[in-house]
């Protein structure tokens, strides 16, 4: 499938990821104004089965799992008991008894593994699908029109998703909630990619890297894990509300959470940044030479300028300007 994606400019880094398809600015304009289609097969991808499946996971995650439809999904969290994210991924129900998670390349053995230490008598069980399937995203504008002109469901909702024929053999579509930009998730088999990808591109779907769609996503301020979800933040620091289901009890963490929601003040907030430099992910945030925080992604767009996120003491969210390092950063309005 490289060697196919070749065809088209891929250019890849040490890790195999498609970093861009040789022109960036191009790239970074069609995420913008048009569609970009992205490689996304890195991804680990499990499925999660068993009669018990839905009231096991339950009681392990912040999200009520069990009360999620068929053809629906969430993005919920597993905490510590300091209500630290250990665990976030995109769960979608495909029906009573089967979930499949889609995870960041690398997540999904810590996902089965951590879920794994709990199971005991449930009728549950973990496949690893990855080396079965393969998934791209076509994100930006005019995505939903790239998917209507291959007669493809366009869902509405985050995480929701159908599935459906497409070039003679299944697809699922899946609305993305990781890009505030209307994004669909496509998940194909892995003999099939080539042609789902062909298909797409000919639809009007730029082929775009890495790169592009990161740019993307910290547009629109959306927050990922491990960037800004992990075990230095809590869902209410980093701006993940909605992966808690409001009043659920029962699992790990939960009284940490239900505390600060009802103090209405976590530690940390997610703020959106800006920067005439390039800043680089880790980069210490300063108020006049007290530390309050850290850069936790980054992306420089066609123009020059740096776009970014960044958590910070809740104290200092509502100050106008921070530095990182040299560089002053500025608040940004996102276009979520």
């Amino acid at each position: 499938m490289n060697d196919f994606l070749e065809e088209y400019g891929a250019r890849f880094d040490a890790t195999k990821r498609i970093t861009d398809f040789g022109d960036r600015r191009a790239e970074l304009s069609a995420a913008q104004a048009g569609a970009i289609l992205v490689d996304q097969r890195h991804r680990d991808r499990l499925e999660l089965s068993g009669s018990d499946a839905a009231s096991f996971l339950n009681r392990l995650l912040t999200f009520a799992v069990h009360e999620i439809d068929v053809g629906a999904g969430c993005r919920p969290f597993m905490l510590d008991s300091r209500g630290r994210i250990l665990l976030a991924f995109e769960c979608l129900r495909v029906d009573d008894d089967r979930f499949i998670v889609d995870a960041i390349a690398g997540h999904g053995e810590a996902v089965s593994s951590r879920i794994d230490m709990f199971h005991f008598g449930e009728d549950f069980a973990i496949a690893d699908i990855s080396d079965k399937t393969a998934m791209m995203s076509v994100a930006g504008p005019k995505a939903a029109d790239i998917l209507e002109s291959l007669s493809l469901p366009q869902p509405g909702e985050r995480w929701s998703h159908a599935a459906t024929p497409l070039g003679g053999a299944p697809v699922r579509v899946i609305r993305s909630g990781r890009i505030a930009a209307p994004t669909f998730d496509i998940w194909t088999s892995r003999s099939h990619f080539e042609t789902t990808w062909r298909l797409i591109v000919e639809a009007g779907a730029t082929p775009a890297g890495e790169h592009a769609i990161e740019a993307l996503r910290l547009q629109g301020g959306t927050p990922a894990y491990p960037s800004e979800f992990g075990e230095h933040s809590t869902p209410l620091d980093a701006g993940g509300i909605d992966g808690l289901t409001d009043g659920k009890g029962c699992y790990p963490g939960q009284e940490v959470i239900e505390r600060t929601i009802a103090m209405g003040r976590p530690a940390l907030s997610l703020v959106a940044v800006q920067s005439e430099a390039d800043v680089s992910e880790g980069s210490r945030v300063t108020l006049d030479e007290k530390d309050i925080g850290s850069v936790t992604s980054g992306a420089l767009l066609g123009d020059g300028n740096w776009i970014g996120l960044a958590l910070i003491k809740t104290r200092y969210k509502d100050t106008e300007s921070w530095r990182a390092g040299s560089s002053p950063l500025t608040p940004r309005m996102t276009e979520s």
